[in-house]
């Protein structure tokens, strides 16, 4: 789950916007999505999931919600055909280039990357004639070429969200640099994750005949993973010591992420002396929708900052999520559910779009260590009786 955010972080990449002009008022439509798997994938999934949630949409005169979106749309085999794909090798990007001179309207490309190269140049070749993105102004480094025709100023004192709307919000600004309206910056309350009918207990009910262990005991979920990017990683011994009080405690421990993290489920679990009430489900969830599900079943999750968060978001699940070399300033959810914890040393965050997310700590992420498990574990037991 937490490679889909490795450098998204508010769950989209780059899509192209299809903006139709109707007698009604203006309907603004998610048509494609550029993502790993030919549109596909954890990205697709997202855009199935979240067909109305906030952060795309401009508001317009015609009376619509300034921050939903009518219709998302992924990708589809009718609408793009097999030379409208682009495979980037090595990148795990695929963009589908589709015909859009023929389609009637204003077509634009937002590119809500911060600073990458590659998805500036996809925008420039894309054809579409209003490509909006992050542009370095006056700032030296960062270059991405001039290929934007709406640049919009990266700032990092606002939280990331509050810059992807203004990246919509510059699809009608003629100010310079783009967007000078003074919106409120009060956070956005996440999209509510909807499971289908019966779905949330069917898979609860499969994960207790899975793990018999967890029938009627209240379940912590820890995500001690940093991805992509292991400085992001509260240490695991901390996480140990919180896994061994939840137990003592009388709640059952289970470890989600991805197959690669095993390892890490596997010394947690060593740690615990094979405590059975500590339960592996790393690489165990098929998807973020099942995992999503089974955040219906957990009473609480502690996580490093990273995918599993943003997604407890969209759920009713109590979260404490551990910041260090990145700030909750910019990348924390608006769930009125989650806790962030963060260090202030004069070095952190260290990972910023002015480095390309490149620490100089050399692993030594002492924003994270200093975060004691006593404090992470008062929270948790304050958390869990709400």
């Amino acid at each position: 789950t937490d490679r889909l955010a490795e450098g998204v972080d508010v769950l989209v990449i780059d899509f192209f916007v299809d903006e139709v002009v109707e007698e009604s008022g203006r309907e603004l439509r998610v048509v494609g999505l550029f993502g790993n798997e030919g549109g596909g994938g954890t990205d697709r999934e997202l855009v199935e999931l979240l067909s109305c949630g906030p952060v795309v949409q401009p508001a317009d005169g015609a009376g619509r919600d300034p921050h939903g979106v009518d219709v998302a749309e992924p990708l589809t085999a009718p609408r793009d055909r097999v030379d409208d794909l682009v495979d980037i090798d090595g990148l795990e990007i695929t963009v589908a280039l589709a015909p859009l001179h023929v389609r009637s309207g204003r077509v634009v490309v937002i590119d809500c990357e911060l600073f990458a190269r590659i998805s500036a140049i996809l925008s420039g070749v894309s054809g579409a004639r209003q490509r909006v993105g992050f542009h370095r102004h006056t700032q030296e480094g960062l270059y991405r070429g001039n290929l934007l025709t709406d640049p919009v100023l990266y700032n990092p004192y606002r939280h990331l969200s509050h810059q992807l709307v203004s990246l919509a919000d510059a699809l009608d600004s003629r100010t310079r640099p783009r967007v000078k309206d003074g919106r409120a910056s009060d956070g956005y309350l996440p999209p509510v994750f909807q499971p289908e009918p019966g779905e949330v207990e069917r898979e609860v009910a499969q994960l207790h005949r899975d793990h018999p262990v967890l029938v009627g005991k209240p379940l912590v979920m820890l995500y001690p993973s940093g991805g992509l990017l292991p400085i992001r990683a509260w240490p695991l011994e901390h996480y140990a010591a919180v896994a061994r009080n939840l137990l003592l405690d009388g709640c059952a421990v289970a470890v989600i992420g991805m197959p690669e993290d095993r390892p890490l489920s596997q010394r947690l679990r060593a740690a615990v002396e094979n405590d059975p009430r500590f339960v592996d489900l790393a690489g165990a969830t098929r998807s973020v929708r099942h995992l999503m599900t089974l955040f219906h079943r957990a009473s609480l999750l502690i996580t490093n900052d990273g995918g599993p968060g943003q997604f407890a978001a969209m759920t009713p699940l109590h979260t404490i999520v551990l910041f260090g070399p990145e700030t909750p300033a910019l990348y924390r959810s608006w769930s009125p559910n989650a806790h962030a914890f963060f260090t202030q040393l004069p070095c952190a965050p260290c990972l910023t779009a002015y480095n390309h997310r490149t620490s100089p700590c050399a692993g030594d992420n002492q924003c994270l260590q200093r975060i004691q498990p006593a404090d992470v574990q008062a929270k948790a037991r304050e958390m869990l009786r709400q």
